[in-house]
């Protein structure tokens, strides 16, 4: 039953660019939808066996929503939004629950993230979860053949190992340590490098 003036009702599937079809609604071609407003439109389409979203417009991004939320956002600068509908990223996630904002894991062999350098430079670091209960940070070149060094806080700031409150020096240690190779103490300003014990009432050195 086709009303030209209002709700029309198909028994069957329709076609539009096929004689044959094989669904409720099966296109054969692109789909188009076009804001009369701004002749801001979006295309879909498949392009060989791969699926296609086009969009054109002033702000020809991407929303994916849920519940009329939403959740993921594509800009039309090419950067992908979790959480939040302007990152100025890659890709970048807000946690806006109490879930953890990125759970990478893996069920074969270890979840890992490694970040890269630009293509001049030939370093990469690894941040992966080990074989056994050990987790790993690790720097490498980008053939994983030679390590890296890796700084911790260049432009200041210290640094806690055990501790969250790191603020006696620029490294703390709660705990007992363990050393096999040489500890190099470097003079710095016109002060001779110093080392103290302390405890909570008395200070060696």
């Amino acid at each position: 039953d086709v009303n030209s003036s209002g709700v029309s009702y198909f028994d069957g599937n329709v076609g539009i660019g096929t004689a044959n079809p094989g669904y409720p609604l099966h296109v054969y071609g692109t789909i188009r939808t076009t804001l009369p407003s701004d002749n801001s439109y979006y295309s879909l389409f498949s392009n060989n066996g791969s699926l296609t979203l086009d969009t054109y417009g002033v702000n020809s991004g991407i929303q994916f929503k849920t519940l009329g939320s939403t959740k993921l956002t594509i800009t039309n600068g090419g950067n992908v939004g979790i959480g939040t509908t302007n990152p100025d990223g890659k890709l970048d996630v807000f946690r806006t629950d109490t879930n953890y904002a990125v759970n990478i894991s893996d069920t074969l062999n270890r979840a890992g993230l490694v970040v890269k350098s630009s293509g001049s430079f030939d370093s990469k670091i690894t941040f992966s979860s080990g074989a056994t209960n050990r987790q790993y940070i690790q720097a490498t070149n980008n053939a994983t053949t030679t390590g890296r060094d890796i700084a911790i806080n260049p432009y200041g700031g210290n640094v806690g190992v055990g501790t969250d409150n790191p603020t006696q020096a620029k490294l703390c240690v709660s705990g007992s340590t363990f050393q096999t190779g040489d500890l190099l103490l470097a003079e710095q300003n016109t002060y001779s490098p110093e080392i103290k014990m302390t405890n909570s009432t008395h200070t060696i050195g």
